[in-house]
C-alpha cells in the first residue's frame, strides 16, 4: 500500500536538484526578511504594526502576479514537456501581457486607496499609519521590478531551469541586506531613514534582480524568452485557453490572499500586540515554509512536464510521491520550529507579553505544518494538470466558507483567548486536507494540455 508514496534514489535525486536552489533561495530570502524584520523591530512597536500592514497589501501584490501567471505558466511548463517552442514563447508573451494589466491595476488601486486599507488596520495607532503609508509609498514603485521578477522567474522555474532565478535571487537578497543596515539606522555617512530607507532598499535589491534576470533570459538565449518581442500576437485559441484555465487560478489567489489578510483583521480586533507576534511568528515561520515553494516547483515539473510529454501514469506516480517527501520534511521541520519557538521572539524590543504571544503562534504552526504540507502538495499537483475550478474551491473557497467567518465570529462573538482561535483557525485546514486528497485521487487533473493545444 506505502510502495506508491515511496520514490527510487533517481526520482529524490532529481526532485532535489529542482527544489533545493529555490529552497535555498527561498530560504534565504525569508532568513533576511527576518533580519529586515528584527531592524525594524529596533525601531518601536508601531514601526514593527506599521510595516506588517503595508507588507500584508504587498503581499496581495505578490500573490497576485502569481496567480495571474500561474494560468499561463502551466501551458509553459506542459510545452516545454512537449518540447514546443512556438508554444513557450506564446505562453510567455501572455504571462507578459497579465503581469502588466495586473501589476498596473495594483499601483493604482494602492494610489488612491491605500491610506484606507491601512487606517481600517490600525485604527488606533496614528503613528503606525504613518510609517506604514510612508513605507508603502515607496514600495509601490517596487511592483514594476516585481513584476519582472516574477514574470521571468517563474517561467526558468517551469522549464526546470531553477539555479538562475536562486543565483540572482540571492545576490539581490544581500544587495537588500546591505542597503537595509545602511539606509534603516544612518550608517556609512546616509542619513537614517527609518522605515523609508527598508522600502528603499528593497526597491532597489529588487531593480537589480529584474535586470539580470532579463539580461540572463535574452544572452543565454532561453527558449521562452528568445523571440517573444518580436512580435505579440497571440492565438486566440491559446489565449481562450489560457483564460479559462487562468482566471480561477487568479481569482484563487486573489481571493486568499484577501482572505489572509481578512485573518489578520480578525485576529487583530484583540489588541493585546496581536499584529506584533503575528508578525514575528510569521516572519519566523517563513523559514519553515521553504520546503512549499520547493515542492510547487518540484510538482510543476515532474507532474506539468511529464503531463505535456504525455507521461500520464508518471505524472501520477510522482505527484503522490511529492506529497509524501513534502510531509516528511515539513515533521522534522515543525519540530525544529518548535524548539525555536521560545528563543527567536527575543531578540525583539518589544514587551515580553507580545513575546509569549509569538512563541504560542510559532508552536501552533510547528504543530500543523505536515497538514499545512499535503494541503500545498495537493494544491499544486491539481494546478499541474490544470484542474484550477478544483483548486478554486479547495483554496480559496474553503478559506472564505470556513476559515475567516470562522475568525471573525470567535474574534467579535466570544471570549476565547486569541491563542485558541488561532488554533482553532489553523486547524480547521485538517478538512481541506481530507477535500484536497479526495480531488487528487479523482484523477481529473490528469490531462496532456500540451496534447490538446498541438494545432495552435
Amino acid at each position: 500500500m506505502f510502495h506508491k508514496f515511496i520514490g527510487t534514489k533517481g526520482f529524490y535525486q532529481r526532485t532535489i536538484a529542482i527544489a533545493l536552489p529555490i529552497m535555498l533561495q527561498q530560504g534565504v530570502t525569508n532568513f533576511v526578511g527576518l533580519l529586515d524584520n528584527i531592524m525594524v523591530g529596533q525601531l518601536n512597536q508601531a514601526a514593527i504594526d506599521g510595516v506588517a500592514i503595508a507588507n500584508q497589501l504587498m503581499f496581495i501584490v505578490m500573490f497576485a502576479l502569481m496567480g495571474g501567471l500561474a494560468g499561463p505558466g502551466i501551458f509553459l511548463a506542459q510545452f516545454k514537456g512537449a518540447n514546443d517552442q512556438n508554444g513557450l514563447r506564446n505562453s510567455f508573451r501572455i504571462k507578459t501581457l497579465f503581469a502588466l494589466v495586473i501589476g498596473g491595476l495594483l499601483i493604482l488601486v494602492y494610489s488612491l486607496f491605500g491610506h484606507h486599507f491601512v487606517a481600517a488596520y490600525l485604527p488606533d495607532s496614528p503613528e503606525a499609519v504613518q510609517l506604514s503609508m510612508d513605507y508603502l509609498s515607496v514600495m509601490l514603485i517596487g511592483i514594476i521590478p516585481l513584476m519582472i521578477i516574477q514574470l521571468y522567474a517563474t517561467s526558468f522555474r517551469e522549464i526546470g531551469q531553477t539555479r538562475i532565478p536562486m543565483k540572482v535571487g540571492l545576490l539581490s537578497i544581500l544587495i537588500n541586506l546591505g542597503l537595509n543596515y545602511v539606509l534603516i539606522f544612518g550608517h556609512l555617512g546616509f542619513p537614517a531613514l527609518g522605515v523609508v530607507g527598508a522600502a528603499i532598499a528593497t526597491v532597489i535589491a529588487r531593480s537589480v534582480e529584474a535586470f539580470l534576470l532579463i539580461f540572463v533570459a535574452h544572452y543565454q538565449k532561453h527558449p521562452f524568452a528568445e523571440g517573444a518581442y518580436s512580435h505579440f500576437h497571440i492565438p486566440s485559441k491559446l489565449l481562450n485557453r489560457v483564460l479559462k484555465k487562468g482566471l480561477p487560478l487568479f481569482a484563487n489567489e486573489v481571493l486568499w490572499t484577501v482572505g489572509s489578510s481578512m485573518l489578520v483583521f480578525a485576529y487583530s480586533i484583540r489588541g493585546g500586540g496581536t499584529v506584533a507576534a503575528l508578525t514575528i511568528s510569521g516572519t519566523a515561520s517563513n523559514l519553515f515554509y521553504v520546503t512549499f515553494a520547493g515542492l510547487a516547483a518540484g510538482t510543476a515539473v515532474m507532474v506539468g512536464n511529464e503531463l505535456g510529454a504525455n507521461r500520464l501514469q508518471e505524472a501520477e506516480e510522482n505527484a503522490w510521491k511529492l506529497i509524501a517527501f513534502g510531509v516528511m520534511i515539513a515533521v522534522g521541520s515543525g519540530v525544529l520550529l518548535a524548539l525555536l519557538s521560545s528563543f527567536i521572539p527575543l531578540i525583539y524590543n518589544v514587551d515580553e507579553s507580545v513575546r509569549m504571544l509569538a512563541t504560542q503562534f510559532m508552536l501552533v504552526i510547528a504543530f500543523f505544518l505536515p497538514v499545512f504540507m499535503i494541503n500545498v502538495g495537493c494544491f499544486f499537483v491539481l494546478r499541474a494538470g490544470g484542474a484550477t475550478y478544483s483548486t478554486f474551491l479547495f483554496d480559496s473557497g474553503f478559506m472564505w466558507i470556513v476559515a475567516v467567518p470562522l475568525a471573525l465570529l470567535m474574534s467579535t462573538q466570544t471570549t476565547i483567548s486569541i491563542v485558541w482561535i488561532y488554533f482553532l483557525v489553523q486547524g480547521s485546514d485538517l478538512i481541506k486536507t481530507f477535500i484536497g486528497i479526495h480531488f487528487v485521487r479523482k484523477k481529473h487533473w490528469i490531462r496532456n494540455l500540451a496534447s490538446s493545444s498541438s494545432e495552435i
